[in-house]
């Protein structure tokens, strides 16, 4: 191994943590003088807010009786959150919970949001490896720089309350491992790799197909390097890291198998095996046109300076394959590249939506994260791509200088759509969360400590300094919001953003607004009172 390639990847590591840590780092003086930290997401805040529940009372849910009183409907608990028998519970693959408990029990609490950030740095000489031991070190050298400013893996690992980079670092280090028991024959590290592979697993169920087909292809063509007691060994880590998930499942679900983002199976408790893999398989459909929509938006369009050379390498690899002048790791790694990209294509392309305000693909959208592994598989064949082309170029001076231009155009398009471009770039994120710093300081001050604040899309700055409801846009979900106020001492607040909600409000309610606190020109808080 070349140590100049190796010294400039442990830097490049280094520096790659300090840089996915700068958000949260700028961010931190303002959650320190909060004594909280807010997100700009709900998924972001309820992981945390049960990360610190489960790290400071070793329980998971948290019992909130407010819900008794307001019905059925259980409205008193924020997004991405569920209620069973009046506790707010994890609408998520419970893994990502556990392990991140588990980091701040080894670490600290607040270091919470520089785990992933540490993973993903980790991740990154893991992907080195990998890449060397499939193509060569140059092409691996290249793809693990290129990685550490893929904006997707740049912005997710900044923005590190997701699951899906937790789980996408553990897969990337748990291969890597496995690749590197095959060269060395030591069982602790074909251990060590099921622990990974196990706990991303976990993390993101969801993506159990894939890797289980790759897992079987490799110990179905390495046979002698990977024998039938390696694989059992392997098995049984694997199930024996979902032990702690089956046993929260079954404690809070009533059913091992059920999970938060299956409220119904969650609630009824009663999925048999077939039922689970039913809603688990094909959850969105089959559209075929949608899937070619999430790859136009969600690849070519957004990503176009690595889109495109990956699929021109991916061509290139194809043609070399049929050629017969592929290596087996070569011709490998298009297999399973082909693998992964069908199964998350299949799965989640045939669903057509946004999740932000702006109602337009961003990467912030949830797209993004859920077509990590496809972007990371694809940065060795943008590599490839470009070493191909550059090879035909002859004089090395010009090579040289084509091979400095496509790297600082590289550089400049990641740079800019990861921290600069759009509503949701990482200079966005860090504006808007200081401002609900500011908003959730405003409204400390003016709400009681026991009180409840309604709102559409606020609760994730609310939350968890107060409780929060966000149903209330229909008359039976504020029907039960008046049984809050009028069979309890508890005040209800309304945080709104326009004067049409409290105009619906008074019109198709027994509640009446009175003005709180003006946040700003537009947005303030009214105390709900019954008419």
């Amino acid at each position: 191994m070349n140590k100049k390639h190796l010294i400039v990847i442990l830097a490049a590591a280094l520096f790659s943590f300090f840089l996915y840590s700068s958000l949260y780092f700028l961010l931190r003086p303002a959650a320190m003088d909060n004594s909280q930290w807010i997100f700009n997401t709900p998924d972001e805040t309820a992981n945390y807010f049960f990360i610190k529940t489960f790290f400071e009372t070793g329980q998971m849910q948290s019992f909130e009786p407010l819900n008794a009183v307001s019905g059925t409907m259980s409205l008193v608990h924020p997004r991405s959150t569920t209620v069973i028998d009046n506790f707010i519970t994890p609408a998520t693959f419970l893994g990502f919970i556990l392990a991140m408990r588990m980091f701040a029990k080894i670490f600290s609490f607040w270091f919470i949001p520089f785990i992933i950030p540490l993973f993903s740095a980790f991740a990154i000489l893991a992907f080195f490896y990998l890449i060397k031991e499939t193509f060569n070190e140059k092409i691996a050298f290249w793809s693990s720089l290129a990685l550490a400013v893929m904006p997707a893996f740049w912005y997710y690992s900044s923005r590190s309350l997701f699951n899906n980079l937790l789980f996408l670092d553990f897969t990337i280090i748990g291969f890597s491992l496995l690749v590197m028991f095959i060269r060395k024959k030591e069982l602790m590290l074909l251990a060590i790799s099921a622990l990974f592979l196990g706990l991303a697993l976990t993390i993101r169920t969801t993506e159990a197909v894939w890797i289980i087909a790759i897992l079987i292809i490799l110990f179905a063509t390495l046979r002698q390097q990977l024998r039938w007691h390696h694989g059992l060994l392997l098995f049984f880590i694997i199930i024996l890291s979902f032990l702690p998930v089956l046993g929260y499942q079954y404690h809070m679900y009533g059913n091992p198998l059920a999970f938060g983002y299956a409220p119904k199976i969650a609630i009824k408790a009663q999925a048999s095996i077939m039922q689970t893999v039913g809603n688990l398989a094909l959850p969105f459909g089959f559209s075929p046109i949608n899937i070619l929509r999430n790859i136009y938006h969600y690849f070519f369009k957004m990503f176009f300076w690595l889109s495109v050379p990956a699929f021109l390498g991916g061509l290139l690899l194809i043609f070399k394959t049929i050629k017969k002048k592929a290596k087996p790791e070569e011709k490998a790694y298009l297999l399973f590249a082909v693998i992964i990209s069908v199964s998350l294509l299949l799965y989640y392309g045939s669903w057509w939506f946004f999740n932000n305000l702006m109602a337009k693909p961003l990467i912030g959208s949830s797209q993004v994260r859920y077509f990590l592994p496809m972007y990371v598989i694809g940065i060795p064949l943008v590599i490839y791509f470009w070493d191909e082309v550059l090879n035909l170029v002859k004089n090395k001076k010009i090579r040289l200088v084509a091979g400095a231009a496509i790297v600082l155009a590289t550089l400049g398009f990641s740079v800019n759509c990861t921290v600069f471009a759009g509503e949701e770039s990482l200079t966005a994120i860090y504006s808007t969360v200081r401002s609900y710093h500011d908003i959730n300081k405003k409204a400390v001050k003016t709400t009681e400590n026991d009180s409840v604040i309604v709102s559409s899309y606020s609760d994730k700055v609310f939350f968890p300094s107060r409780k929060v409801i966000f149903y209330w846009q229909d008359p039976k979900y504020l029907a039960n919001i008046s049984k809050i106020t009028a069979q309890t001492k508890i005040p209800v607040y309304f945080y709104s953003i326009s004067d049409n909600e409290l105009e619906y409000i008074e019109n198709n309610s027994s509640l009446k607004t009175e003005l709180a606190e003006k946040i700003n020109d537009k947005e303030g808080l009214y105390l709900l009172k019954n008419k």
